[in-house]
This record gives structure tokens, sequence and C-alpha cells, in this order.
């Protein structure tokens, strides 16, 4: 008799293919791996018959599931997206299990990051919130008005793609099915385009970043800068169990095709190098004419072939060499020798860096005091600092 599985199980059943659908779809946060926790578990020797497991409440769509300073958030605003995911995986995820995965995906999609660079739920209605604070509410509306056109000009029609529907009634259709609105989606589009515009009108996003900084930190990495030697290269092999062992008769195989490839680039008959690895060798970038993309010293197992790729003239052909699984003719088409990137070369790439930390770290700091000052309440949680619930998700992510 089989076990039914975890809500955490069944989460870990969906695999990050269909993570990915989930974000492509929720355009909010990303949800990591979920974990189970060890010290969420009992000693089960000491508890007798365990209890039945709490029955989990559907949350509705108009419920209130957080409260982030005078801002709401409604189960709405990622019950629809959440809804769908579950619906198309609903195979992997036993009808038992789906309420409780469905609050474990909400709560995660509260306080989760989609990428570095973005903001999560709470951190959006944060930045809402000093928006709606400070904004009169003439000018406000106007500015949601010029949001809500670029949302049916842009997201629109690709929601209508994702959903597979053809008009706009259809849909809204589809998108009730799941919990959701073509409204909620504008509003929820609105929220965060102000978000990202309050923020960037707080944050310098062109920082000075000096020269001698740039080649302190050029400095300082050293290491980084460091590039072995490459090469790039051609190969005609022959595999010795494709002659069911018999070294001699691959051995004419390969001489055959290099003296082919040698006769065809000195002007007489033959095939090219090309040809003749499309139809007659045995490498693994046969199909690809034998070439090999750049290498780098000391990575091949065959220390004769890695010997000769660094030591050839550009363009002349090996002799025949002998690799572990068979024989080899090499000629290197391009060369890189080890050296050092110069810090004249790296320093765009610097400044790039040194720009986006000290961007990334002004932006945390900024969010760091607003979570530090702002409430937040959420059905999952209770009342806290929004700094404290992040703090309380990060780690519930590590484990």
């Amino acid at each position: 008799m089989m076990d039914t599985p975890s809500p955490i199980q069944s989460l870990k059943r969906l695999g990050m293919h269909a993570w990915i659908g989930l974000l492509s779809l929720a355009i909010l946060c990303a949800l990591p791996m979920p974990e189970s926790d060890a010290n969420d578990r009992a000693d089960a020797s000491n508890l007798g018959t365990p209890p039945a497991p709490p029955t989990i409440k559907p949350i509705e769509g108009g419920q209130i599931i957080a409260r982030v300073g005078g801002e709401v958030i409604l189960a709405s605003e990622l019950l629809g997206n959440i809804n769908r995911f579950l619906a198309q995986n609903a195979d992997q995820i036993p009808p038992s299990q789906l309420d409780s995965v469905r609050r474990d995906l909400m709560q995660r999609l509260l306080t989760n990051r989609p990428t570095k660079d973005a903001f999560n739920l709470i951190e959006v209605k944060l930045l809402y919130g000093e928006v709606c604070k400070v904004a009169p509410p003439e000018n406000l509306e106007k500015i949601r008005d010029r949001i809500a056109e670029s949302f049916d000009a842009n997201i629109l029609p690709n929601l209508m793609e994702a959903y597979g529907a053809t008009h706009r009634e259809e849909l809204e259709a589809e998108m009730k099915k799941y919990g959701s609105s073509i409204d909620e989606q504008r509003r929820s589009f609105i929220e965060r385009q102000l978000a990202l515009s309050w923020i960037g009108e707080r944050i310098d996003r062109d920082p000075e970043i000096t020269h001698v900084r740039m080649l302190a930190y050029y400095q300082e990495h050293l290491a980084d800068y460091e590039h072995p030697a490459q090469v790039k290269w051609q190969e005609l092999m022959v595999r010795f169990d494709h002659f069911d062992g018999d070294r001699d008769a691959a051995y004419r195989a390969i001489a055959e095709m290099g003296n082919a490839a040698w006769h065809h680039a000195h002007g007489q008959a033959g095939m090219s190098w090309e040809e003749l690895a499309k139809t007659k060798s045995h490498g693994f970038t046969a199909l690809e004419g034998g070439i090999h993309d750049w290498t780098t010293r000391g990575s091949l197992v065959a220390e004769q072939i890695d010997a000769a790729l660094f030591s050839l003239p550009i363009g002349t052909m090996s002799e025949i060499l002998e690799g572990p699984d068979g024989w080899h003719i090499v000629r290197v088409l391009d060369r890189k020798e080890a050296g050092r990137t110069s810090f004249a070369d790296a320093q765009m790439e610097i400044r790039k860096k040194l720009r986006e930390e000290i961007v990334s770290r002004n932006i945390e700091e900024y969010l760091g005091k607003l979570r530090r000052q702002t409430k937040v309440w959420t059905i999952f949680s209770g009342e806290m600092t929004a700094e404290e619930l992040i703090a309380i998700a990060d780690q519930a992510t590590l484990r």
C-alpha cells in the first residue's frame, strides 16, 4: 500500500520545468523547490496514534490574505496563476492535497523574488504604499490610466496567447475559471509599474564610478581575468570498436581518410575535411564537420591529442594519433594563448558590475528602511514587520 504524499512531496514531484511554467505566468515571485523542515517532525514513538490531518479551508478569491501598511493583498491577486498551474499539473498532485499545496504556493509567492533584481509582492505593496502617500489623487489617477493603456496594448495580447483566447470576452471567461480576471491582472500590473517608478526616482541608477575604484577592483580580482590557452580544432577519427577491435584495420581506415584530406588540401583528388568527417569519421562532432569549439589546454583525456593541438601550427594536419578509443587526425583552426585580460579591455565590464552592485545595495537599503517601519499581517504568519516576515521566509527557503 502506498502512502499518500505530503503537500511538500507533491510539489517536489512537479519538477523544475513545472516551476518555470508558473514563473512565466505569475511574473511575480520565484518559487524555490520546497524542502521539508526537520524541526516540524515530532518523534512518532512518543505520540501513539497520529492525529488526523487538520482540514484545510479553501481560500476564496475575495479574501484578504495580507495587509502591508495601508495596502491589502487579495487572494485573487495570486489565485489565478496558481490555480492554472495546479490544473496543468493535476495528475501529479492528489486531490486531497490541492488546497494545502495551493496555500503553500500562495505563502511563498508573497515573499519570494523572481530574480535578484525584481521585487516580491510584499515589497511591491510597500513601494506602492509610498506612492499613494505622496502623489496627489488626481495625478495618480492619470498615471494609472496611462499604465492601464500600456497593459491593454502590450500585456493583454500576451495573456490572450497564453490562455489560447481569440478575443477579450473569451479571455475573461478563461481567467474566471481560475479565480482571476483581466481587471485583477491590470491592477497588479499598474501597482508593480508604479512601484518600479517610485524606486527608480529615489535611487541613482547611474552612480559615478571613478577610475581609481575600477583599477582597485581589477587588482583585487586579477585571477578572474586570467584565461588559459584554448584551441578551436577539427578532427577525423576511427573507433577501434567499429572494426571489432582490429587496430590495424582501423589504422588503415584513418590513414585513407588522412591521405584524402591531404590530397584535397593540395588541389589534388580527394575529399574535403568536412566531407570526410560527415561521411566517414566516428568522432562525436562528425556531423558538424568534425569541428570542436574552444577547448582548454589539459582538458582532453588523450594527452597525445592535447599536446598536438597546442603545438601544431594553425592549419597544419597532425600525424595519426592514438586515443583511448581509436585513431585520430587533428588540425588547429584557431588558438588563443594563455594570458590576462588587460585593465583597458576589462574596464567597461568592471564599471557595469560596480554600478550594478551600488544600485542593488542602495535599493536594499531603501527597502530595508521600509521593511523595518511597516507592519505586515498575513493569514499565514500574523502581524510583524515586513523585515521579520521576509527574514522568516528566507530561512524557510534555505531549509
